[in-house]
């Protein structure tokens, strides 16, 4: 019982930390090397418009490969919430894993109803022909683009896409989810993303009532034992029946317990945060 204690307690500590710390005063964090300096610095410029123009919030992460264990929601999600992003939990996360062609845009819970799963979904399946050439420069402005039509932002620049000028997948894309049918193939996908989200979510709820559940039990059970001995001790000595074998099995375990509960707490302080599954994931 008590490996179980630790191990649903202590999961989600382990997720943080197998998260890399955002690199200082920029939105894109590239930890593949696949960017160049000036390219950075447009996307930068690019989402800062966003920002000023919205609130929103964007974080960018181009990454090789998942941490062992970790899902590319779970990872996207973890992201969103131990690095506060956004302003008042309307942050996105924008995920690319390059080796293994997935990639995934976190929505914050305050941002759902402006880019509901299929929005989100549409607006990544637009990516592909540029992160299937390895353009991922091209992707990530039509990316920071396709926000910007979304959230009803004044645009920023024209995207400079060498992959194919006469190439309009992405607006026929946007067009078929705005105004007319989808393909049977493209509502398919679309319906399965959205039943992820949904289960995703319940899953995050189930997990943190659990977490708290155990975390209530813990303080009950730690206050009750101190009581107890409190109400059997006369003249500074425990009269309690088995009271060594108590206080010599659990009294290191609550102690401890209680010692080390102060570090849980304080994430998505300051508006940040707020992640719980809406989005959409997809590959290329």
């Amino acid at each position: 019982m008590l490996r179980l204690i630790h191990l649903v307690v202590f999961f989600p500590l382990l997720c943080f930390g197998q998260i890399p710390d955002p690199k200082p005063n920029t939105y894109i964090n590239d930890y593949t090397n696949n960017l160049q300096p000036g390219e950075i610095q447009k996307l930068n410029e690019h989402i800062l418009h966003l920002e000023k123009e919205t609130t929103v919030q964007l974080a960018v992460l181009l990454i090789n490969d998942l941490p062992g264990g970790m899902s590319l929601e779970d990872f996207a999600r973890t992201v969103g919430n131990k690095w506060k992003v956004g302003n008042n939990h309307n942050g996105l996360v924008y995920v690319a894993a390059l080796n293994e062609r997935k990639h995934r845009l976190e929505v914050a819970r305050n941002l759902e109803g402006e880019i509901p799963d299929i929005k989100a979904f549409a607006i990544i399946e637009g990516l592909k022909p540029y992160l299937a050439e390895k353009q991922y420069y091209n992707a990530l402005e039509l990316l920071i683009s396709s926000l910007e039509i979304e959230l009803g932002a004044a645009p920023h620049m024209e995207i400079d896409s060498t992959y194919n000028s006469n190439d309009t997948t992405p607006n026929i894309l946007f067009e078929e989810v705005n105004n007319g049918p989808l393909s049977p193939e493209l509502q398919s996908r679309m319906e399965f993303e959205t039943r992820k989200a949904k289960y995703d979510r319940l899953g995050n709820y189930a997990i943190g009532g659990i977490v708290l559940g155990l975390l209530g039990f813990s303080i009950w059970a730690w206050r009750y034992k101190k009581r107890y001995i409190k109400q059997n001790t006369v003249n500074g000595v425990y009269l309690g029946i088995g009271s060594s074998y108590f206080a010599s099995t659990y009294g290191d375990y609550f102690n401890s317990d209680s010692s080390g509960s102060s570090g849980f707490g304080g994430f998505g302080g300051d508006g940040g945060g707020g992640f719980s599954g809406g989005g959409a994931s997809g590959d290329w």
